[in-house]
């Protein structure tokens, strides 16, 4: 066989491996797209934001590549782009669990004013499914849209145990998890109901109140850490605007993006601590 048809031969190898590795890979990438879609689906659902998670990632991959551009033609540098990125990729999804917790919390704080009138719908006759009905359309959201998820499940035929559990999952709260098991164990054991959800809205009223009360006291360690934290990002500011070129060295050397590591472990070590430190379970 002459050397023309074996390096023929060898380059066609060579082609369909990295065809096969290409195929690998974009099956690969497919999966994990379509797994992280899921993902921002699930996210944007519990937190009752109806937008298409694939826009969502789109627009964010979007916004990246015009910051690398951007980044690339005013010349700030491969590490200052490569913060840019990651806090892009990072910030919808900080953005979009900060949107989650805080219907968390109004939720919960809307929960035992929910169970006290569940609770007196119900002595006064009505069956779950009613109650639930007057519920829905008479609490506030977001706690109503929970109560109409509800409602739809119980129609649906599920069992009421089944639908607060899933309530339960949706709020994702020790309050709401007590809510969900009073009921099951009403239900599956039988007993006043009524009773014992007005005994557990009590109970709740007292515990958001101490929380409450222990997040006032801790409310100066929570500032303070806050400002300790942001005094060395603010200094880095402060230095740059007054002598920029010194500050290049810590942007554009090694020993500089050292020294950024080592800050960045700091503040987040720190952040840490004090988070520990002022977070009391009641």
């Amino acid at each position: 066989m002459s050397p023309a048809a074996l390096g023929m031969g060898a380059a066609l190898a060579v082609l369909a491996a990295l065809l096969a590795v290409g195929l690998r890979i974009g099956t690969t990438a497919r999966t994990l797209s379509a797994a992280v879609e899921r993902v921002v689906d699930g996210d944007l659902a519990d937190a009752f934001i109806f937008i298409d998670g694939r826009r969502w990632m789109r627009a964010s991959a979007f916004v990246a590549t015009t910051l690398v551009v951007l980044a690339f033609a005013f010349d700030v540098g491969l590490l200052a782009t490569l913060v840019m990125v990651l806090a892009w990729l990072v910030v919808p999804r900080l953005a979009l669990g900060l949107l989650r917790r805080r219907r968390q919390r109004r939720l919960v704080a809307q929960l035992p004013d929910s169970i006290q009138a569940l609770a007196a719908l119900l002595r006064a006759g009505h069956s779950l499914a009613q109650a639930a009905t007057t519920l829905a359309e008479t609490q506030p959201r977001p706690l109503s849209d929970e109560w109409r998820l509800l409602l739809r499940r119980l129609r649906m035929g599920e069992r009421a145990d089944g639908a607060f559990e899933a309530l339960a999952r949706r709020i994702d709260a020790p309050e709401a998890r007590l809510f969900a098991t009073t009921v099951r164990v009403a239900v599956d054991l039988g007993g006043s109901l009524a009773e014992a959800l007005e005994n557990l809205a009590g109970s709740l009223r007292k515990r958001l109140e101490m929380q409450a009360r222990i997040g006032a006291l801790t409310s100066q360690g929570r500032l303070q850490g806050l400002i300790v934290g942001a005094l060395p990002l603010m200094l880095m500011v402060a230095l740059t605007a007054m002598d920029a070129a010194a500050m290049q060295l810590l942007w554009r050397h090694p020993a500089g993006w050292a020294a950024l590591a080592l800050i960045v472990s700091l503040e987040i070590c720190g952040f840490v601590m004090i988070r520990r430190i002022v977070r009391i379970d009641v």
